[in-house]
């Protein structure tokens, strides 16, 4: 009796995280036994043992598991653990609609959005210069990159620079005197996945500048002429993540010696 004791003392030890976690896994997955599964991961979720990924896994089945059983509210409250440790997590598409629902319903309360808003770009010498306000409440931006094309050329994209929920970036102007410039924010997360956006590669932001030289009246004969500087002379061609793709034209602004309001896109709010 005593070596009895001694071994089931012994085997219930010797489970670990892994060995519930997997038969928590087994039950829900194959045999369907729900009640038996949750039972073992109301259990497991509070082991301190549970390492992130494992735990993130517990979660999963748990808010599967009460969903199967007709508990709504239980499971977006295990989804929404979930997702308070993994906040960019996705569910395999193939899982049943109501599993989806709930994981849904629980995302929209836990996880707040990230937006890029106040979108502007404006000439600087050679330089396009765009920049944007950053809205990123729980840390979950690493990067935000401007992608951007020229006369209808290939895109390519930069980091852009990032101080104090700014965001910062230039393209190239080449010496011509009529040019289009396409472009579009993204923003990714820490496994490079895009978490916000304004615009798109079918659907980008779009400027029309041209450089042209400032207009005066003939000189006088004889009177010294001093060179004028150039003037750029921007239109809106598709603000297409404004406007749905419509295309609005007209003249925005034109800059002299530096005066004049900067060329500012209407603010564009991001899913």
């Amino acid at each position: 009796m005593r070596l009895f004791a001694a071994t089931l003392v012994a085997l219930v030890g010797a489970a670990t995280p892994a060995s519930d976690l997997a038969k928590a896994r087994t039950l829900i997955q194959q045999d369907l036994e729900y009640d038996a599964g949750i039972r073992v991961l109301e259990r497991l979720t509070s082991d301190p043992r549970l390492d992130a990924p494992e735990r993130v896994e517990a979660y999963q089945l748990l808010g599967t598991a009460y969903v199967a059983v007709g508990a709504p509210d239980a499971a977006e409250a295990a989804f929404a653990a979930l997702l308070e440790l993994a906040p960019e997590h996705t569910l395999d598409p193939l899982l049943s609609p109501k599993i989806h629902d709930a994981f849904a319903r629980a995302r929209a309360k836990v996880v707040r959005p990230v937006r890029l808003q106040q979108v502007t770009a404006l000439p600087e010498g050679r330089m396009l210069r765009v920049t944007a306000r950053v809205e990123d409440a729980q840390g979950r931006l690493r990067t935000v990159r401007l992608i951007a094309r020229t006369d209808g050329g290939h895109f390519e994209g930069q980091d852009m620079a990032r101080s104090e929920g700014q965001v910062e970036g230039a393209v190239p102007l080449p010496e011509l005197g009529l040019l289009r410039v396409d472009y579009y924010l993204e923003g990714l997360d820490a496994a490079g996945r895009v978490i916000a956006h304004a615009g798109s590669a079918q659907a980008p932001s779009s400027l029309v500048v041209d450089r042209a030289p400032a207009s005066s009246p003939a000189p006088a004969p004889g009177a010294q002429v001093e060179a004028e500087p150039s003037r750029w002379w921007i239109w809106v061609v598709a603000g297409a993540a404004v406007v749905g793709g419509a295309v609005a034209a007209g003249v925005l602004l034109s800059r002299g010696d530096g005066a004049g309001p900067p060329g500012t896109l209407d603010p564009i709010v991001l899913d």
